[in-house]
């Protein structure tokens, strides 16, 4: 009977320090997925400030090239008729008709970089 009870302890001793390795390694995964975790966190602020950089960029060339074609000078009055009213062209389009084709080609300009985009998305 004391033969038993002896491997019944050493069972019990066994157990206990295999429990205590599992513990540990159980520690070490626990410690890799959060300095994991962490890394993928700040690679992604990483990228998402590059993004918004690039974006700030190019939205500050935009905003550039935009106020350098408002600076054009029209060409209203080498082309105006002699008598015709201010803002109304030779061929009878009025300055307002000019703007509205304007944000017209605009608004086509972006839905064609958008579509492009889109089909980027889809194939990249």
């Amino acid at each position: 009977m004391t033969d038993l009870v002896q491997q019944l302890e050493h069972m019990r001793v066994r157990m206990h320090q295999q429990a205590q390795q599992e513990a540990g390694l159980v520690a070490d995964l626990d410690d890799a997925l959060r300095a994991s975790d962490h890394q993928l966190l700040q690679d992604v602020r990483t990228v998402a400030a590059e993004h918004e950089a690039r974006r700030a960029a190019i939205l500050g060339e935009l905003q550039m090239l935009a106020a350098r074609l408002n600076a054009l000078p029209l060409r209203e009055s080498a082309h105006s008729l002699p008598n015709a009213p201010r803002g109304i062209l030779s061929n009878g389009q009025s300055n307002a008709s000019r703007t509205a084709d304007w944000e017209q080609r605009s608004a086509s300009i972006r839905e064609a970089l958008a579509n492009h985009l889109q089909k980027r998305a889809v194939t990249g």
